[in-house]
């Protein structure tokens, strides 16, 4: 994400993050700042499509939602398109309805950005459901020794990389922060969330201090992540945030369980 896109992600979540604690439990408003669609998830078909983005799940859920409808006839006299939002949790259901925009052959839900509690499970967009990933419970341990590059790997018990897996094998996940040019470099793991098949992960690159005392030669810092759901056959997507001095790269990987 270039800088201007992580500026404006990171001002959005910080301001309606705020007026979350002051307003109610559920908070939206339209967004005319479009990012690169490549930074947005996605439901839907070649008919209705839905584009996503999860800004911060804790202390509140923030995501942006936007989406369209192939819509080639239009009535005159009908009333306007409207949106059918539903949010659950394992303690509420909240339906939101919004107006849409038609734009010759399609009908347009402008980006909304909605604040949400963090315990909500699901959103229900029109029929096509976003699930919201689970926290998980993991461990990490460091390398002393990963890959060149910054990036996330799957390896198997004896740390080989690998993309098939039987049913009960353990899977684990490397993070690599790259080549740095001493020592003092860590890979830190901030949280690993799950949901269906899609397993996400965050985590930053810890520097040394200015001035501390390190090893002058090349490392390549790295953490291993154990993936302590169990995981039933099918194929997953593992996709990986890694920030190191303020730079966010995401990564994506997938393996299979048979």
């Amino acid at each position: 994400m270039n800088c201007e896109a992580m500026h404006v992600r990171l001002t959005i979540v910080f301001l309606l993050c705020v007026s979350s604690v002051v307003l109610a439990m559920i908070y939206y408003t339209p967004v005319g700042k479009v990012l690169p669609n490549e930074l947005y998830e996605w439901v839907g078909t070649k008919s209705a499509n839905f584009q996503y983005m999860v800004l911060s799940y804790e202390p509140d859920l923030v995501i942006l939602v936007k989406g369209w409808i192939f819509s080639p006839v239009s009535v005159p006299g009908q009333e306007e398109y409207a949106f059918k939002i539903v949010i659950e949790s394992d303690d509420f259901t909240h339906e939101i309805r919004l107006s849409g925009e038609r734009s010759g052959i399609y009908i347009y839900m402008p980006q909304h950005l909605f604040v949400l509690p963090s315990n909500t499970r699901s959103l229900n967009l029109n029929g096509f459901v976003v699930e919201i990933p689970k926290r998980c419970t993991f461990s990490t341990k460091q390398l002393s020794r990963g890959g060149m590059e910054p990036g996330v790997h799957v390896l198997d018990e004896s740390m080989r990389e690998t993309h098939v897996f039987e049913r009960g094998q353990k899977v684990f996940l490397r993070v690599d922060a790259g080549q740095k040019n001493t020592g003092g470099y860590s890979v830190k793991i901030d949280e690993v969330r799950f949901a269906e098949r899609r397993i996400y992960l965050r985590a930053h690159v810890e520097s040394p201090e200015p001035g501390a005392m390190v090893t002058q030669a090349i490392t390549y810092p790295a953490a291993v992540i154990e993936v302590q759901e169990q995981l039933e056959p099918g194929l997953y997507t593992v996709k990986c945030v890694l920030i190191d001095r303020n730079v966010e790269q995401t990564f994506e990987v997938e393996f299979e369980v048979r």
